[in-house]
C-alpha cells in the first residue's frame, strides 16, 4: 500500500468450490463402490452422491482444486462504524473477481488486516490463485505466518470455529455453514452465497472488536 493507516481496520473472509474438470469428477465418481452386500438401487445411487459431493467439497478446500467464488471485506476508519461489501462471482471468471478485489483493496488506506484462520486458509488460498491466473497484485497479501499488519483471531484464541465463538461470545448461531456454499452455487443463489459470507464478515468484525476491549492489540 502506498499509505499504510494503522487505525484502519479491514476484515477479510472468502468462500470457495470446487474447480475440478467435469471429466474428472465423472472419472472418481465412477470408481465409487457401495457395500458389495447392498442391493437397493436408491440406497446405492444415494451413496454415490453423498460421496461424489464430499470429493467436491474437499476439493474447494484447496487451491489446487478449487477456486475462490466470493471475498467479503469489513472497513472500518479510525474507530468509526464498520462498512461491508461483498464481491462474488457469477460467471465462474476467478480470474476479474481477484482483480475487483485487488483494485479495492489498493483504494483504500489499509493498517490491519483481520481474518478468522486466514494464516493458514484465506490468505494462502488467494496469493495461490492469484499465482495460477498469472496476476500482479498492488495490494501485497501479508503472506508469512507472523506479519505485522495481519491479525488472525483463530491464533489468537487457538481453539473452536467461528461459529463456536459466535454463539458464546455474540450469542448468535449461524444459519449456514460452509457446507451450504456449494449448493448455492450449483444452483445459482448468488445472494444467499452473498449473505453467508457477509454474516462471516460481520461476526468476525464483532468478534474482533470484543477481543479489543478486553486485551491490548499490537498494531503496528
Amino acid at each position: 500500500m502506498t499509505n499504510e493507516n494503522p487505525s484502519t481496520d479491514l476484515v477479510i473472509d472468502i468462500e470457495t468450490y470446487q474447480d475440478i474438470p467435469e471429466e474428472v469428477l465423472e472419472s472418481r465418481r465412477s470408481q465409487i463402490q457401495a457395500p458389495a452386500n447392498w442391493k437397493d438401487p436408491d440406497k446405492i445411487a444415494k451413496y454415490v452422491e453423498e460421496k461424489t459431493a464430499e470429493i467436491a467439497s474437499k476439493a474447494a478446500l484447496s487451491p489446487l482444486t478449487g477456486r475462490v467464488v466470493a471475498v467479503g471485506m469489513g472497513l472500518r476508519r479510525n474507530k468509526g462504524n464498520w462498512e461491508f461489501a461483498c464481491f462474488v462471482d457469477r460467471i465462474n471468471y476467478e480470474e476479474k473477481l481477484l482483480g475487483e478485489v485487488d483494485r479495492a483493496l489498493f483504494a483504500v488506506e489499509h493498517g490491519h488486516l483481520i481474518t478468522y484462520n486466514g494464516t493458514r486458509f484465506d490468505i494462502p488460498f488467494l496469493v495461490a490463485r492469484a499465482m495460477r491466473h498469472g496476476l500482479t497484485l498492488m495490494y501485497k497479501w501479508p503472506l508469512a505466518r507472523y506479519a505485522k499488519r495481519h491479525l488472525d483471531l483463530f491464533s489468537i484464541l487457538q481453539s473452536g470455529s467461528l461459529s463456536d465463538w459466535s454463539a458464546l461470545v455474540l450469542g448468535e448461531t449461524k444459519k449456514s455453514s460452509g457446507a451450504d456454499v456449494a449448493a448455492m452455487v450449483s444452483e445459482e443463489r448468488w445472494d444467499d452465497l452473498k449473505t453467508y459470507c457477509l454474516a462471516d464478515v460481520k461476526i468476525t468484525a464483532r468478534l474482533y472488536d470484543a477481543i479489543e476491549r478486553c486485551a491490548w492489540l499490537d498494531r503496528r
